[in-house]
């Protein structure tokens, strides 16, 4: 039997920890001081709110705005929209046949999620998905106490048949 002698080989010294641990250091420091940035982005958009005095021209006036948001689509609002909770949910409605069942079968588009804001003395509508917002001039509104803000909607608001609480 022969024994082979194993060749040496050099030693690399390069290590990666050296090299990142800078580039760590950095992106660390920068998040930190991004976070601020991010606090007052949104306590500048104003206080989640409610409708206080529903009126027809405050109601068409959300008619409208949500219906620009949703690219001009005609929408149909709840006479009560934004008078209990400051989050308003807007899904499709289905197309249905002459018994009253769904065309297209399920409904594979999300639905789209507003919240009314009360910026100064203006009301907002801030449509989530895209965070543009819309002044609603014929609306009267209150900010909503911090305890009685949804940050997200709840799980089940989200399923087809169920009560928006």
């Amino acid at each position: 039997m022969r024994k082979y002698a194993a060749a040496r080989l050099p030693v690399n010294r390069f290590s990666w920890g050296r090299v990142l641990r800078p580039w760590a250091a950095i992106l660390l420091v920068s998040t930190l001081a991004g976070l601020p940035a991010c606090r007052t982005g949104s306590a500048d958009r104003g206080a989640a709110a409610i409708i206080t005095h529903p009126t027809a021209a405050s109601r068409e006036d959300l008619e409208l705005a949500v219906s620009r948001a949703l690219g001009g689509m005609p929408v149909r609002l709840a006479a009560d929209a934004l008078t209990r909770d400051s989050l308003l949910i807007v899904g499709r409605a289905q197309a249905r046949d002459a018994r009253g069942l769904p065309l297209n079968g399920r409904e594979l588009g999300r639905p789209q999620h507003f919240r009314l804001l009360r910026h100064g003395a203006q009301c907002v509508l801030l449509h989530l998905e895209t965070g543009k917002s819309r002044v609603l001039a014929h609306t009267t509104c209150r900010a909503l106490p911090a305890s009685h803000v949804r940050l997200t909607p709840k799980a089940d608001s989200l399923r087809p048949g169920s009560r928006l609480r």
